[in-house]
């Protein structure tokens, strides 16, 4: 009888235990309705469907066809984009004089693909018709191949430069740059982050094409043209919102399944394995079904509710920041009154981290994503400048002593640095060089000092565009 009371006395136990854990707490479904609610009164869209185009399905055959010769077609493993080499802080090496016979295998098949992409588009717009009603299941298999058109164009350009076949290589390297952008159409973070990427080939690509003085004005003005068609600072706001759109989104299907490692995968733990040892691996075994099902009971029932108006909140200030970057056309000092305003939140708002299961630090992590893509828009605003700075110097056989002296025969206006919204800096070394750059993901003119830029030229203090150099290093990669 004694061991029936006892048994008894553990079940009670076990389960004031589970129902206190399971119901206590406060309930943050109404807390989070309100605030959607806010948000929509606002003017703000919460769903993808409502954010992005209406779907459009007419004229996808070039599309298809893209995909479908993206789809059959391997990169070769030596096409990568051999140009301009960071040898140290704003000094690069020209590359495409330096090719190996390895590096130029398959050239003539590379430019046989080319032209037989360019036969199935026939210079026709490229319309996806990508179906925003998945939600955060939307599929998006052009993204990849995208990146790889760019490195197939770039490298066999460069490829091109090296065998002495100009007009070719030009048309690749232009057409290669014009492909940068196809992702951004999305505008989803993903894509921005590819073209981004892509933008990081094209950089080198075009430098070394300039390190060459054999272009045309007509050429020169046409490459200018292609890297001013890019990237719009202005998309941070469209694709924070379709990020934001995307974490509703999943928060509604993962509250629908039934156990953590379908919903997400990071709430369970995985299976470890056996460690030898039976006493660990019960322990491991208990934990990893706690993460599965209760804990992921729990916070489906009532913590996912939390975690996403916490997650609401801190995006609110992302796009906030973003916004004010559009408005000002800067991102630094937008950027720094962003970071401030999450770090404050993160040290007032009253929410326990461990309930926090599918965001993580997600609105922070986006914080340097748009960092990086800032980066990448500062650099590109230094390359289309780049180039009208040789348009003028093939004019005149000398560069100009002022930015203003290009506008506006070869520049609409003077570039503004997109990280502190000033004029992009410049100046005419006394050997008649020049020195040209964006003060940084810090916001700060450090006249012009390229330190911490390798290998990647925008990493430094100052993003500057590099100098040639002769090095006695081996060619190749």
């Amino acid at each position: 009888m004694k061991r029936l009371y006892l048994i008894l006395a553990i079940a009670v136990v076990l389960l004031t235990s589970l129902a206190i854990f399971f119901f206590s707490g406060h309930d943050y479904r109404h807390d989070l309705e309100a605030y959607k609610q806010d948000l929509l009164a606002h003017g703000e869209n919460l769903t993808a469907l409502e954010l992005a185009q209406p779907l459009d399905t007419n004229d996808t055959g070039p599309a298809k066809r893209f995909m479908a010769f993206m789809t059959n077609y391997t990169l070769p493993t030596n096409l990568v984009v051999f140009g301009m080499r960071m040898v140290g802080p704003g000094r690069a090496q020209v590359m495409h004089t330096r090719l190996t016979a390895a590096d130029m295998l398959g050239y003539e098949s590379n430019q046989s693909n080319i032209a037989a992409l360019r036969a199935s588009i026939d210079g026709k717009p490229l319309n996806f018709a990508l179906d925003y009603s998945n939600g955060v299941e939307i599929l998006l298999p052009h993204v990849a191949k995208a990146k790889s058109v760019v490195q197939l164009h770039l490298g066999t350009a460069i490829q091109g430069l090296y065998s002495h076949h100009y007009d070719e290589a030009f048309q690749n390297l232009v057409t290669g740059i014009d492909y940068v952008s196809l992702p951004a159409r999305d505008h989803i973070l993903i894509s921005e982050l590819v073209l981004a990427a892509s933008a990081q080939m094209a950089f080198r690509a075009t430098w070394d094409f300039l390190q060459e003085r054999r272009w045309t004005d007509q050429q020169l003005a046409r490459l200018q043209e292609s890297w001013q068609q890019v990237a719009l600072p202005g998309a941070a706001s469209q694709f924070m919102r379709m990020e934001r759109a995307m974490m509703i989104d999943a928060f509604e299907k993962c509250r629908r399944m039934t156990n953590g490692d379908a919903a997400f995968g990071i709430v369970g733990s995985g299976s470890a394995g056996s460690s030898g040892n039976p006493l660990d691996d019960l322990k491991n075994n208990f934990k990893e079904w706690w993460n599965n099902y209760p804990r992921f009971w729990r916070w489906r029932r009532s913590w996912s509710y939390e975690e996403e108006l916490v997650y609401l909140k801190k995006m609110a200030i992302v796009i906030h920041g973003v916004d004010q970057q559009r408005e000002s056309g800067s991102f630094f000092p937008a950027f720094t009154q962003m970071n401030q305003a999450l770090t404050s939140f993160d040290a007032t708002e009253l929410y326990h981290t461990n309930h926090i299961l599918l965001t993580g630090g997600d609105p922070q992590m986006l914080a340097k994503s748009l960092t990086k893509i800032a980066c990448a828009q500062a650099a590109i605003t230094i390359t289309y400048t780049a180039i009208a700075l040789e348009r003028y110097h093939l004019a005149r056989n000398a560069y100009p002593e002022k930015l203003d002296q290009l506008v506006p025969a070869y520049i609409e206006k003077v570039p503004t640095d997109f990280m502190d919204g000033k004029p992009l800096r410049y100046s005419l070394r006394k050997d008649g060089t020049f020195l040209l750059y964006s003060v940084g993901s810090d916001g700060v003119d450090d006249g012009g000092d390229p330190s911490g830029g390798m290998p990647d030229w925008t990493k430094g203090l100052d993003i500057v565009w590099p100098t040639a150099v002769q090095t006695n290093s081996p060619g190749g990669n």
